[in-house]
C-alpha cells in the first residue's frame, strides 16, 4: 500500500471533518422539530447541514477524486444535501 502524502491526509480529515458536521447538524434539525417544534432551528440547522455537505462534496470530487457513488456510500444524503445547498445559493 502506497503511503499517503500529508495533502491526501488533510484532505480525506477535511473530507470526514465536513461530513460529519452535516450528519450532526441533520441530527439536530431533526431533534429541532420533532422535540422542539422549532421551526426556525430546524431550518438554520438545515441551512448549515446544506452548506457542510456542499463542502464535502467539493471537497471529495475535486481534492480526493471521489466519484458520486464513492460518495453516496460514505452518506448516502450529502450529495442530495450538496444540491439543496447550491438550490439555495442560486435562488
Amino acid at each position: 500500500m502506497t503511503k499517503l502524502t500529508k495533502k491526501q491526509i488533510e484532505a480525506f480529515v477535511d473530507y470526514a471533518y465536513q461530513q460529519h458536521m452535516a450528519e450532526s447538524f441533520d441530527k439536530h434539525a431533526s431533534c429541532a422539530i420533532r422535540d422542539k417544534d422549532d421551526l426556525g432551528e430546524y431550518l438554520k440547522c438545515v441551512g448549515i447541514r446544506n452548506e457542510c455537505a456542499a463542502e464535502a462534496v467539493l471537497i471529495a470530487r475535486h481534492e480526493i477524486g471521489m466519484t458520486d457513488d464513492q460518495i453516496k456510500k460514505c452518506s448516502l444524503s450529502l450529495i442530495r444535501w450538496a444540491e439543496a445547498a447550491a438550490e439555495q445559493a442560486a435562488a
